[in-house]
């Protein structure tokens, strides 16, 4: 068993690793054009009329906030089986444990070109033909942990999933786990005064409130699969909007803030970070001209000023180091610091307005993957906040994308979303704001203004900061050489 399981890793792990390389540099999907992505189907994008009459309140939690650590049974109470979206989870098929005999069986003609010697694959044969019954206690085991997982309306693998697969994992976010769309052109965006910037991103934020709304109600349908319209797991949907991972040693967690109680977003700009709200006190969103004048307001801020402390940089870091310097923060910083961080990953999402023009798709991949440049990366501030589960990212000539957050959320409800602000543009978020008359509450705050004065001059938070910067960008060098971009 322990030579099989050698072989497996020698031999399967080099070309696992360029298979997702080869997605790295194949990330990029055009949204917006197509019904049907990987042969699956989604619902079409919905048609948006938000009449200024509506309450789109929505109902509380009993908490504030949840924080997950990598069971998804722990937070089911959240979905209600009464809302379309979750009306199928309890009568979804459960995994089964495969026979180890047919896994072997397809199994061996699979590995049987990798083996580099007539002797090598006799090995290999040698191992198969006794692994069924070396691992018959294993395989008890994963069946035992399928009947008690099924008890509760799970899968036995979610749980492993999610921590072995995400939530332990030590290495760096950007490049090893999260993935990007880069999505079609917005033509309307580029006509009227001021910043294609700002409209664009003020049209993706007004459309973003409707599909969040639907999603935080439940009243979206279940996505499906298939001719036959079999309904797909809706438990990954909870964390698309108003979560963020938290950096722990060891193992990180995953919170998600309770959306009744928050009507902002949050966007970075030169590397500050400002809360914006999108809606107003009735869950309506405020139209798409006021939004554009609260980005302006933060890009103009921006602009004021360079960031005292990149504190973007600190999210591209090894989970362990960057741990290590949250803690560090909120020893420094207190109270202020730790709301402004608390403002941060309960804001709905991130829209990062960069100062780049990027053309080729290579340009586009980069920047929505890393957020860098590797050419021009002096001075150049960290613009993510890569623990935030949906980054929209818009530059200055208009070229838009979407980085999303791997952990809990698989990229299938991804592309419903990122379908749905695609299609959706500048002229439509206008022509939908004309009849609004509600009271259109908020603005924007600069949400570390104040609490970094705290941590501005400790010496052990700068030099995290110093030593991640330099680390983060060695490690794009290294990707770009290795996908060829």
């Amino acid at each position: 068993m322990q030579r099989l399981s050698q072989f497996v890793v020698r031999k399967m792990t080099p070309r696992i690793a360029a298979a997702n390389t080869t997605t790295l540099s194949a990330g990029r999907i055009n949204l917006g054009t197509k019904k049907a992505v990987g042969g699956r189907s989604f619902h079409k994008a919905r048609v948006i009329s938000f009449s200024t009459g509506l309450d789109r309140s929505l109902q509380p939690w009993d908490v504030s906030k949840w924080d997950c650590h990598g069971d998804y049974r722990q937070d089911a109470f959240l979905e209600d089986p009464s809302k379309p979206l979750y009306e199928h989870q309890l009568n979804l098929p459960r995994l089964p444990v495969p026979k180890v005999a047919d896994t072997l069986e397809r199994f061996l003609p699979t590995a049987l070109p990798l083996a580099e010697s007539e002797e090598e694959a006799e090995s290999l044969k040698a191992c198969v033909a006794t692994f069924e019954q070396e691992s018959e206690r294993l395989q008890q085991r994963l069946l035992v942990r399928q009947e008690e997982y099924s008890k509760t309306n799970s899968s036995w693998l979610q749980h492993w999933w999610n921590t072995l697969g995400y939530l332990q994992v030590r290495d760096r976010s950007p490049i090893n786990v999260s993935y990007f769309f880069q999505l079609q052109d917005d033509p309307t965006s580029f006509v009227g005064d001021g910043s294609v910037q700002v409209r664009r991103g003020a049209a993706m934020l007004w459309h973003m409130a409707d599909y969040r709304y639907r999603v935080c109600s439940g009243t979206m349908p279940a996505e499906t699969l298939g001719r036959q319209k079999k309904p797909l797991c809706s438990t990954a949907f909870k964390y698309m909007f108003h979560a963020c991972r938290i950096p722990r040693r060891e193992q990180d967690s995953y919170t998600i803030y309770d959306p009744s109680r928050h009507t902002h977003a949050i966007v970075s700009c030169g590397g500050h970070f400002f809360a914006v709200d999108f809606l107003d006190e009735n869950g309506n969103v405020v139209p798409v001209q006021l939004l554009e004048e609260r980005l302006q307001q933060c890009v103009e801020s921006a602009n004021d000023s360079l960031p005292r402390m990149e504190l973007g940089w600190f999210t591209a870091a090894n989970r362990d180091e960057w741990a290590d310097a949250r803690q560090a923060l909120i020893d420094e910083g207190g109270v202020p610091m730790e709301e402004a961080l608390e403002k941060l990953q309960a804001g709905a999402m991130l829209l990062c307005l960069d100062d780049e023009e990027p053309v080729s798709r290579s340009e586009c991949s980069h920047l929505l993957l890393h957020g860098m440049n590797p050419k021009d990366r002096d001075n150049k501030p960290c613009n993510r906040w890569f623990d935030k589960s949906i980054q929209i990212i818009v530059t200055k000539n208009g070229k838009a994308g979407l980085l999303g957050e791997h952990t809990m959320m698989d990229g299938m409800p991804m592309v419903g979303f990122a379908e749905h602000v695609a299609k959706h543009s500048h002229q439509d978020a206008v022509k939908g704001s004309a009849s609004y008359n509600g009271a259109a509450n908020g603005g924007v705050e600069n949400i570390f203004e104040s609490a970094i004065d705290g941590v501005a001059e400790n010496g052990t938070v700068k030099l995290m900061l110093e030593k991640g910067a330099p680390s983060f960008m060695y490690n794009i060098i290294i990707c770009r050489q290795c996908v060829g971009i």
